[in-house]
C-alpha cells in the first residue's frame, strides 16, 4: 500500500499537491481572519445593543464599524473560498484519478497483468481519499472557529449560518465530489469532458446541500 501511494502522489502530485496547498491557504486563513476579527470584536453585549436598536452604539461601547467592516471584507471572503473547497479537492483528483489512465490508453494494460480491478482502484483511490481528507477537515474545523468569532452571540455549533461552509459538510461534499468524479471519469474515459461534467454535478450537489438540513 505504502508503495502503491507513493505511485500515485507520483502521477497525480499536481492535483494533489494543489487540494493540499487550497485546503492549507484556507487553514491559515480562516484562522487569521478569526484572530483579526477577535482582535476589534467591541463585546457581545455591544453587538447585540448595536443589532437591537438599530446602529445604537451602547455606552460604553466602541463602535463597531471595524468589526462589521472587517467581518464581511475578509471573514466573507474567505466562507466564499470555502464554497468552492469541495469542487477543488473533489472534482479535480476524482475526475483524473481513472479517465487519465484510460485516455492514455494505460489502465487496459494495468488490468491485463494485475491481480484485479478492484485491487487498482483501491490502491488509486485511498491515497487520493487520505490527501482529500487532510485538505478538507483542516479548513472545516477553521471555518468553525471563524464562524464563532463573525458571530460571537451565536454557539456556531447550534447555528445555521454559513451552513454548508464548515463543520462536516465540506468534508462529505468533497468525499461525494470524489466519487462523482470517479465514476463520471471511469464511464467517459476522458480527462475534460470528466471534469466538466463532473464540476457540474457537484455545483448542483452544493446547490441542494443546504436544502437538506
Amino acid at each position: 500500500m505504502r508503495t502503491a501511494g507513493r505511485l500515485t502522489f507520483r502521477l497525480y502530485r499536481f492535483e494533489l499537491i494543489t487540494i493540499l496547498g487550497y485546503g492549507l491557504v484556507l487553514t491559515v486563513l480562516a484562522l487569521i481572519v478569526a484572530i483579526r476579527l477577535n482582535a476589534v470584536n467591541p463585546g457581545v453585549g455591544c453587538l447585540q445593543t448595536w443589532m437591537s436598536q438599530g446602529g445604537v452604539v451602547g455606552p460604553g461601547c466602541a463602535n463597531p464599524s471595524d468589526f462589521l467592516d472587517r467581518n464581511e471584507a475578509e471573514g466573507g471572503k474567505v466562507m466564499a473560498a470555502m464554497w468552492l473547497l469541495p469542487l477543488v479537492a473533489g472534482v479535480l483528483a476524482g475526475s483524473v484519478l481513472v479517465a487519465r489512465e484510460i485516455e492514455h490508453k494505460t489502465a487496459q494494460f494495468a488490468w491485463s497483468v494485475g491481480p484485479s480491478r478492484r485491487r487498482w482502484y483501491l490502491d488509486r483511490l485511498l491515497p487520493v481519499l487520505g490527501v482529500i481528507l487532510v485538505a478538507t477537515i483542516l479548513p472545516a474545523i477553521a471555518a468553525e472557529v471563524l464562524e464563532g468569532a463573525r458571530q460571537p452571540w451565536l454557539d456556531p455549533l447550534a447555528s445555521a449560518a454559513d451552513f454548508g461552509l464548515r463543520g462536516p459538510i465540506p468534508v462529505a461534499l468533497a468525499i461525494a465530489a470524489l466519487g462523482i468524479g470517479v465514476l463520471v471519469g471511469s464511464l467517459l474515459g476522458r480527462m475534460l469532458p470528466a471534469l466538466i461534467v463532473a464540476t457540474v454535478l457537484v455545483i448542483l450537489l452544493h446547490a441542494f446541500a443546504p436544502n437538506l438540513r
